[in-house]
């Protein structure tokens, strides 16, 4: 969450009313089955799940989103963490000639700035990784 409060010029959460929360907006999504302990090699009341939590972003025009782009890029740097920009995609693929970012925070979660793979729509995704607990 402190991806999103960190852009400048700040967006709005998608599908939203002014002034929603961003505990209450995100979506969460369970991925990669291959996290799964299907072989039962985990012992008795241990769970694995893998939690990635998605804000669908909107801007109002291009320069805002690349000046956004650029401000988290400066405020992630200044957390010392190292940023990887994502090229623009190809025309003609979901999101195209939209440059992204992503990162891993010092908890080692992903962070993604940029155009979803899929849909093209603009957000911010953090993917936790595998994560086993009881």
């Amino acid at each position: 969450m402190r991806a999103i409060e960190e852009l400048k010029p700040a967006p709005r959460l998608a599908g939203t009313l002014p002034g929603a929360t961003l505990e209450g907006t995100a979506d969460k999504e369970e991925a990669s089955a291959s996290c799964v302990d299907d072989l039962g090699y985990d012992g008795d009341g241990v769970t694995r799940q893998q939690p990635v939590y998605s804000w669908d972003l909107e801007f109002k025009d291009r320069n805002a989103y690349l000046r956004a782009v650029q401000s988290l890029r400066r405020a992630w740097a200044a957390h010392g963490l190292a940023v990887k920009s994502l090229p623009a995609r190809e025309r003609g693929e979901p999101g195209h000639g939209l440059p992204g970012i992503k990162t891993t925070d010092e908890n080692g979660i992903d962070l993604l700035f940029g155009p979803d793979y899929y849909t093209g729509k603009l957000v911010v995704r953090a993917d936790g990784g595998c994560v086993r607990h009881r």
